[in-house]
């Protein structure tokens, strides 16, 4: 759904501008295409590939001049755009301010109103299941 729509041009519900070119290889069904694609693309003479983004360097979606878009894959704009700061997490547990899972990078769990480190994440999910087979074995027992 679109909040602003033209003959050629509409903006949709997150500020994104697209461009009406039914005879461009990857626009949609309807023939729009992101305006930030269709300019990188123009502008260094390539085509993106469907794996591709074009990310706002400044974040701001309708801001489309050249200088501001950058090309990469999906996988690293998610990174970019997934990057927390976590300087100031501290585990309601033990009291740690850093935390690694065994993948080497920071892991926080929400708990309660906070957050938990992976090392007490790990304990609590052992004694759940430890208390849940006790219950499930006194259960059978009687």
């Amino acid at each position: 759904m679109s909040v602003y729509r033209s003959n050629y041009l509409k903006i949709d519900r997150h500020g994104y501008i697209s461009i009406y070119k039914p005879d461009h290889p990857t626009s949609k069904k309807d023939g729009y295409i992101m305006e930030h694609r269709l300019i990188w693309e123009l502008y260094n003479n390539a085509m993106l590939l469907p794996w591709a983004n074009v990310h706002h360097k400044n974040e701001i979606k309708s801001d489309n001049r050249i200088e501001n878009l950058e090309a990469m894959t999906n996988g690293v704009h998610t990174k970019i755009h997934s990057k927390k700061d976590m300087s100031d997490r501290k585990c309601l547990m033990c009291y740690n301010k850093n935390t690694h899972s065994a993948y080497g990078w920071p892991q926080w769990y929400k708990h309660e109103n906070g957050f938990i480190c992976h090392k007490c994440y790990r304990r609590l999910c052992y004694h759940r299941r430890l208390n849940h087979t006790y219950r499930v074995a006194r259960q059978l027992l009687t």
